[in-house]
């Protein structure tokens, strides 16, 4: 492999897209060849750079302004809870739910025990009012 063609084919090998056959040539030739092997090593260092201008910190006011925007976007708001829990979508077991729930309020407010019945006084027998025997039940005169 030339000088030429292997400085077409720095970047491909750092960034190892080569074929293995191709990518063995031009690490043979670094190997052999100084001045090669010196523009592999400045690309490698301006690479880094760009690596390093993207990893940059922002500014400590850039910092404070951003974590200002999140704190206030994403504060706890009163109701935001329960208007985030309404605005979900219902699963199918939801109308189940929504069905059972009357039943569900019913039972935890109904009286926990039963009225307790006095056992030492029996209730006191029906009365049939306005009877008489001599009173006859249907009147017989049919024709």
């Amino acid at each position: 492999m030339n000088c030429d063609d292997a400085l077409e084919k720095l970047s491909d090998h750092h960034h190892e897209t080569l074929a293995t056959g191709e990518a063995v040539a031009v690490a043979e030739h670094l190997g052999a060849c100084g001045g090669c092997a010196q523009a592999y090593c400045r690309l490698q260092a301006q690479l880094r750079g760009i690596g390093s201008a993207y990893a940059e910190r922002p500014s400590s006011g850039t910092r404070d302004a951003l974590r200002a925007a999140v704190a206030t976007e994403f504060a706890a708001k009163p109701t935001g809870g329960l208007l985030s829990f309404l605005r979900r979508p219902v699963p199918a077991y939801g109308a189940v739910l929504a069905a059972a729930l009357p039943l569900v309020a019913w039972l935890a407010l109904r009286p926990a025990e039963p009225k307790p019945i006095d056992v030492a006084q029996p209730p006191a027998p029906a009365r049939i009012h306005d009877y008489g025997a001599t009173v006859p039940l249907f009147d017989r005169n049919v024709s």
